[in-house]
């Protein structure tokens, strides 16, 4: 154990160390501090306070705890950074490349800014490189800490990493049983005890929000009024129906899925209480389903489009300032009110411009990927290259991501950035692939 310690810190402590640091260089575009946005609130007071979320999985903030007490609001940063440079470290040393390729992904990927931000985004990916290395055999323990730290981090991990890691081995590990059967008994531990910690301090075994199905409704009912117009016809008795007025108010003023969900007296609230909603949400999306399949078969592939095409927006942008301002009076008292109103003003410009670079770079490794794939079909040497399985995950990943964020949350740009450190590095290994041994050939 001292000599795989020693050798691991005379190895990769330098790489790690490098990857820790990056992403706080991008401190200057946020006003030298974390990123803080209305999202925040739900994470710093899990941390500092041990508060649960109705909405949000809270879990991995309360473990963060110590590095809150420690570190303040910068516990956060501190400790993503920690779990996503390790993650990476180990992904090089598996693929045996240097640190130039993570620190192009990390940077063009965009992932480094989340970093910095007191939200769970950064999770996503850390958790996915930890998943990807046990599936093919990895037995460090340190990743299995990780992959369960990010897989109860967001609601979102909860379909991701076991979709994406059940379709990947049945492709690439079959014959691997024990080992999908251990990170599916992870998973399982993982939610019962999420489940049994919120009963402990809400009183209630809960595991998904208290109100399970108004995501996908307010949805689809932004996204497609027409089916909601029909189903309150053949139920006129219905909450949803009682409501109508107030829907049409919110539908004509350009209000979307986020302002039925978050805003006060916001349209679902008004059916009643959670166990209202959850029956009258519940009944509406089943008639949904059997009435209305196809056009939101047509509707959820519209949204994955423009989150992984148009990439929607950055998160921040769309927030007030004023909101901003709040939660940095709540969380930043240390601050003057003149460095908060400098923080405003910077995030909104600076990380404008730096989406117009990331853009650029996704599209190229969309290219890239794309690429790779094609030619898997006609290159077996490529196929059983250590560069294809990865390709493969990043790829069945980044969809996978993009169907569930896009229509069960919202169309928004962090939602795309939290995946694309896989895709960004599946395609720097795809042109090391093919292009090295180019190079080396005319070298001689």
């Amino acid at each position: 154990m001292y000599l795989a310690i020693k050798n691991w810190v005379k190895r990769d402590f330098i790489s790690f160390a490098v990857l820790f640091i990056l992403p706080f260089f991008k401190l200057p575009l946020t006003g030298f501090y974390p990123i803080i946005c209305p999202d925040s609130e739900r994470y710093l007071k899990a941390a500092m306070f041990f508060e649960t979320s109705p909405h949000a999985l809270t879990l991995t903030s309360f473990l963060l705890k110590p590095f809150v007490s420690i570190f303040w609001v910068w516990g956060f940063p501190v400790f993503q950074s920690l779990i996503l440079a390790y993650s990476l470290v180990m992904l090089l040393k598996y693929f045996r490349k240097n640190l130039f390729y993570g620190l192009i992904s990390l940077f063009f990927s965009g992932i480094s800014l989340l970093t910095i931000a007191v939200l769970s985004d950064v999770y996503t990916s850390a958790g996915l490189l930890a998943l990807f290395l046990i599936l093919r055999g990895d037995k460090d323990l340190v990743l299995y800490a990780i992959l369960a730290i990010s897989f109860i981090a967001h609601y979102g991990n909860i379909a991701l990493f076991p979709l994406t890691g059940f379709i990947w081995w049945q492709l690439f590990e079959r014959r691997e049983v024990g080992r999908l059967m251990l990170i599916a008994g992870l998973f399982l531990f993982l939610v019962l005890l999420s489940a049994s910690i919120n009963y402990f301090i809400e009183g209630e075994f809960r595991f998904f929000p208290e109100k399970k199905y108004s995501f996908l409704t307010a949805r689809i009912i932004t996204d497609a009024p027409e089916t909601f117009r029909s189903y309150i016809k053949e139920a006129p008795d219905s909450s949803l129906a009682k409501n109508k007025d107030v829907y049409e108010d919110m539908l004509g003023a350009g209000r979307g899925s986020q302002a039925m969900l978050w805003h006060a007296g916001n349209f679902l609230d008004r059916l009643g209480n959670k166990d209202q909603i959850n029956r009258e949400t519940k009944r509406f999306l089943i008639w949904s389903v059997k009435n209305r399949s196809g056009a939101l078969a047509r509707i959820s592939a519209n949204n994955t489009y423009h989150l992984l095409m148009d990439m929607g927006c950055w998160f921040i942008l769309k927030s007030d300032s004023t909101i901003i301002r709040k939660h940095m009076n709540q969380f930043m008292p240390r601050l003057s009110n003149r460095e908060k109103q400098a923080l405003v003003t910077r995030y909104g410009y600076n990380i404008r411009f730096l989406s117009v670079i990331l853009k650029q770079a996704y599209y190229l490794s969309y290219l890239v990927n794309i690429i790779g794939l094609s030619i898997a079909f006609f290159c077996k040497k490529f196929r059983n290259s250590q560069t294809f399985p990865f390709l493969v995950f990043s790829s069945i990943a980044f969809l996978i991501n993009g169907f569930f964020m896009a229509n069960f949350s919202g169309i928004f740009l962090r939602y795309l950035i939290r995946i694309m450190l896989l895709p960004l590095f599946s395609s720097v290994l795809v042109l090391s692939y093919f292009f090295s041994p180019m190079r080396i050939n005319r070298d001689h």
